[in-house]
C-alpha cells in the first residue's frame, strides 16, 4: 500500500503540473514566496516559514525556479533535533549484573573434566570515537568458579577452578541505514581469560596409583591452566557473540515494528538520522523534513557546562513531525486516554470517561505548531472539525497556550503557563452561538492537557533507564526558535560508572 500511495502521488503530480493552469499560477506563487521570505526575515513567524516550505515544494514538484529552490533549502537545511547523552549516563543505563550457572564439559591433556561453574560479573558499555556512526564497546568483567571432577583411566581428580574473565565486543549503529532496515552490525568478540586450579584430591583403586596420579596432576597443572584459559576465551567469546546477536536481532525487530514501520506508513521518516560518538558522549542529529517543509535555519545553541542528557529541539521539528503523523487525522477522547495510559501519564479529570464523547480532526497543515522564543513558548493545536456527542462543527480553530520558563532553587524550576488556554476560530471576527459553545467546551477539555505548571527540576526515566535515577535540571532555555533542556546525573551516580568505564 505504501508503493501504491507513492505511485498515486506521482500520477497526481504529473496531472497537476502538466495542467495549463500551471503557467497562470506560477507568477503568483513566486510573488507570494518573495513576500513570505521578506516577512519571515522581519518576524521569523512560524506561519511564514510553513508557507515558504509549501511554496518551495510547489516549485520543486513543478520543476520551476530550481536555483531559488536550492537557495531557500540551503538556508533552512540544519538538523532540527539534537539529542546528546554522556558516557556516564550510558554506563548507568546499560550496566547489568551477570549471574550464570552452566555445566563444565572439557577434555584437557587426556582428562575428561565434568562439573558445574558459576559465572558472576558486570556487563557495561563504553563509547568509542567515530565521526561517521555510533560505536559502542560492550565489556564483560567477571569470575567463573567451578567445582570439577576429572576422569582419566580409572583415576578421579577433584579440583576447584577460578577463571578471571575480561571480554569485549564492538557494536556499530549507522543511523541513516536504520531507516532502510539495516544499520546495526558488530565485529567478533574477544576474550582474555586466566584460569587457576586448586587440586583437592585424587581417588584410585590403590594408594600407589593415587600417589603417581597426584604427582602427575601437579606437574601438568600449569599446562592444564593455560589450555583451560584458551578454551575459556573461545567459549566466552562465543557466548558474548551469541548474546549480542540475539540483542541485535531483537533491537532490529523492535526498531522496525515500533519506530521505522509506523513512521514509514505515515511518510514521517526523517530525511537524515545521524549518529556520532566520542569517548565522552553520543550525539544524535535528526533532520525532520519533506519536500514541502523547511528545517532549521541555524545550528542549535551551545550547551552550558556539562550535561548527561540534553535535547535541543527546533520548532520546525515539532510542526514537520506533527504534519506527517497527525495531519488530517481524527483523534477521539478514548484514543487520548489510551495514549496517556500507555505513556504512564495520569488521565486528567477533563479527559475522563464522564461526559459526552468528543473528537478533533486535525488540520492537514501544521496540526501542532510550536514557537520557541525569548519571550515564551507558544504551543498550538489546529483542528478543522470537532464533534461532541451528536453535534459537530467544521470550522478551523486553533487551541493554544503560552508558557515561560521559571528558574528557581531545587524543586522550583517549572514551565509556567501564562494565562488560560485560548481557542481562536481562524478568520472569524464574530462567533456564532455554536462556535461559542464549542470554544468553552474545548477550553475545558484542553486546560488540563496544557497543564498550568510542568516541573522541570528532575527527570525520572522508566524501563531499563530507571536505574539511572533522577536527573537534575542543568539548563532550560527558549530562544531563536530553539528549545534547549539539559539534565545532569547526581554525583554519586556519576562517579562509580565513570571510574569503571575508564578501567574497562
Amino acid at each position: 500500500f505504501i508503493g501504491l500511495r507513492q505511485a498515486l502521488r506521482r500520477y497526481m503530480y504529473a496531472v497537476l503540473y502538466n495542467s495549463p493552469a500551471l503557467r497562470e499560477a506560477y507568477p503568483g506563487q513566486v510573488k507570494l514566496l518573495a513576500q513570505r521570505l521578506e516577512s519571515y526575515q522581519r518576524t521569523a513567524a512560524a506561519e511564514d516559514r510553513a508557507e515558504i516550505g509549501r511554496l518551495v515544494g510547489w516549485l520543486d514538484q513543478a520543476g520551476q525556479a530550481e536555483s531559488v529552490v536550492r537557495a531557500v533549502r540551503r538556508r533552512f537545511a540544519y538538523p532540527n533535533a539534537w539529542l546528546q547523552v554522556s558516557q556516564p549516563f550510558l554506563s548507568s543505563g546499560l550496566r547489568d549484573d551477570v549471574r550464570r550457572v552452566a555445566p563444565v564439559r572439557e577434555t584437557i591433556l587426556g582428562t575428561a573434566i565434568r562439573g558445574q561453574a558459576l559465572t558472576t560479573g558486570t556487563l557495561s558499555a563504553t563509547l568509542l570515537s567515530d565521526d561517521e556512526r555510533g560505536a559502542f564497546r560492550l565489556n564483560l568483567v567477571g569470575t567463573a568458579l567451578s567445582d570439577n571432577v576429572g576422569f582419566n583411566r580409572g583415576v578421579r581428580i577433584y579440583s576447584n577452578g577460578r577463571t578471571r574473565i575480561r571480554a569485549g565486543k564492538v557494536l556499530y549503529v549507522e543511523g541513516d541505514q536504520l531507516l532502510d532496515d539495516g544499520g546495526l552490525f558488530s565485529v567478533p568478540a574477544t576474550a582474555d581469560c586466566d584460569t587457576e586450579t586448586q587440586l583437592r584430591g585424587v581417588a584410585a583403586n590403590c594408594g600407589l596409583v593415587e600417589r603417581i596420579a597426584w604427582k602427575q596432576a601437579q606437574r601438568q597443572r600449569a599446562a592444564a591452566e593455560r589450555i583451560a584459559s584458551r578454551k575459556a576465551e573461545r567459549r566466552v567469546a562465543q557466548q558474548v557473540d551469541d548474546q549480542a546477536g540475539e540483542f541485535l536481532a531483537d533491537s532490529r525487530q523492535r526498531f522496525r515494528n515500533r519506530v521505522r514501520g509506523p513512521l514509514r506508513r505515515r511518510d514521517a521518516l526523517p530525511r537524515r538520522f545521524q549518529l556520532r560518538t566520542s569517548a565522552k558522549d553520543l550525539l544524535v542529529r535528526v533532520l525532520q523534513t519533506n519536500v514541502a517543509q523547511l528545517a532549521a535555519p541555524s545550528l542549535p545553541p551551545s550547551l552550558e557546562g556539562g550535561s548527561d542528557l540534553s535535547l535541543r529541539l527546533h520548532e520546525t521539528a515539532v510542526g514537520n513531525f506533527a504534519e506527517s503523523t497527525l495531519g488530517a487525522r481524527t483523534v477521539t477522547d478514548e484514543e487520548l486516554r489510551r495514549l496517556l495510559k500507555e505513556n504512564n501519564r495520569p488521565v486528567p479529570e477533563a479527559l475522563s470517561e464522564k461526559g459526552d464523547p468528543w473528537s478533533i480532526t486535525f488540520s492537514a497543515e501544521q496540526p501542532i505548531n510550536a514557537e520557541f522564543r525569548e519571550t515564551g513558548i507558544r504551543v498550538a493545536l489546529r483542528g478543522r472539525r470537532f464533534t461532541r456527542a451528536r453535534s459537530a462543527i467544521s470550522d478551523e480553530a486553533e487551541i493554544f497556550a503560552v508558557y515561560k520558563i521559571r528558574r528557581g532553587g531545587p524543586g522550583e524550576s517549572v514551565l509556567e503557563r501564562q494565562g488560560d488556554v485560548e481557542v481562536n476560530f481562524i478568520g472569524q471576527e464574530s462567533l456564532s452561538l455554536q462556535q461559542v459553545a464549542f470554544k468553552s467546551f474545548l477550553q475545558s477539555k484542553f486546560r488540563d492537557l496544557f497543564a498550568a505548571e510542568v516541573p522541570l527540576d528532575y527527570l525520572e526515566l522508566t524501563g531499563r533507564w530507571e536505574q539511572v535515577g533522577k536527573l537534575a535540571l542543568g539548563q532550560a532555555q527558549s530562544a531563536n526558535g530553539w528549545l534547549t533542556v539539559a539534565w545532569r546525573l547526581a554525583k554519586t551516580q556519576q562517579s562509580e560508572p565513570a571510574r569503571e568505564a575508564r578501567r574497562d
